[in-house]
């Protein structure tokens, strides 16, 4: 038999047939020795509340969960995918051609007449403005960690977010500034929009004696590779690991990440290309040092 441990981004009350237990946002359960074939799940404090099931003997992933096997354990994953909300919608027409964002807590979509791109969102998010420049729509929101930005380009079916403390709209486009989330003291990125797209119009990096806290490494390198920024990504290597890979090289062995949840400071699941990895990060003197996964 198996340990079954369940981990969770929103409160919800987890039920087999011996006991019942409330598991809080971001905490996990641990079933040892659990050899029941069904384990039930019931969102709490949601506007919506459609129970489900966890199917252990098939072990086969959903919209609602991804299972996989660790250490001769079985780790599932809850996904965001079950919450029902209220979605709002925002209309823009640019040289006569119609697009729309539709938000809610846990996803964004970005639409036109012939594409849509769905972006689920890791955490819950609020605080939505969106807008556009020229053939550029754009969602500015923020979540338990920073602000967020994603602009999607309507003509080219591409979307790319950006993260930050503070994210300012000006009049052609924005400006992103981290103070404190980041080694460094002030970080500063102003992008513009012309008719060509979306370009980056300059960059100020003031290095900082202060370092970030280590439980927080993994997680921001994370959503880095998530968000296509390797450049920042590789901020967070050291020195010798720095040496040996580049941009191209984090972009081909992480992929194209959907999803992604730190199980603590040291190891984090993800999906990438629709494959469920684990990922294990060395930390030393708060840098990354080694990367490992289970697809190894």
């Amino acid at each position: 038999m198996k340990n079954i441990i369940i981990y969770t981004p929103y409160d919800c009350l987890i039920k087999t047939k011996t006991e019942q237990n409330l598991l809080e946002k971001n905490q996990h359960l641990i079933l040892e020795n659990y050899n029941a074939q069904k384990i039930s799940v019931y969102p709490i404090g949601k506007s919506s509340k459609y129970s489900f099931n966890i199917n252990i003997s098939e072990q086969k992933d959903s919209n609602l969960y991804s299972i996989i096997e660790k250490d001769e354990n079985l780790l599932v994953f809850l996904l965001d995918g079950l919450i029902a909300e209220n979605i709002k919608i925002y209309n823009f027409t640019f040289q006569n051609k119609r697009s729309s964002i539709e938000v809610s807590s846990q996803k964004i979509v970005f639409s036109t007449e012939n594409n849509k791109k769905i972006i689920r969102l890791p955490n819950e998010s609020k605080n939505f403005i969106c807008g556009n420049f020229n053939h550029i729509i754009y969602a500015k929101f923020s979540d338990s960690y920073n602000e967020k930005i994603i602009a999607y380009n309507t003509l080219t079916n591409h979307a790319k977010m950006f993260s930050g403390d503070n994210i300012d709209i000006n009049n052609n486009g924005f400006i992103i500034k981290n103070n404190s989330s980041t080694s460094y003291q002030n970080n500063q990125s102003e992008y513009f929009i012309d008719n060509q797209g979306l370009k980056i119009k300059s960059k100020s990096l003031i290095p900082s004696d202060r370092f970030l806290p280590e439980e927080l490494i993994s997680y921001n390198f994370m959503e880095s590779i998530k968000n296509n920024d390797y450049k920042n990504a590789l901020s967070y290597l050291s020195e010798n690991l720095q040496s040996k890979i580049n941009e191209t090289t984090l972009k081909n062995y992480f992929g194209d990440i959907s999803y992604f949840y730190t199980i603590d400071k040291n190891s984090c699941f993800a999906i990438s290309d629709n494959k469920n990895i684990l990922y294990d990060f060395s930390i030393l003197n708060n840098k990354i040092n080694e990367i490992t996964d289970n697809q190894q």
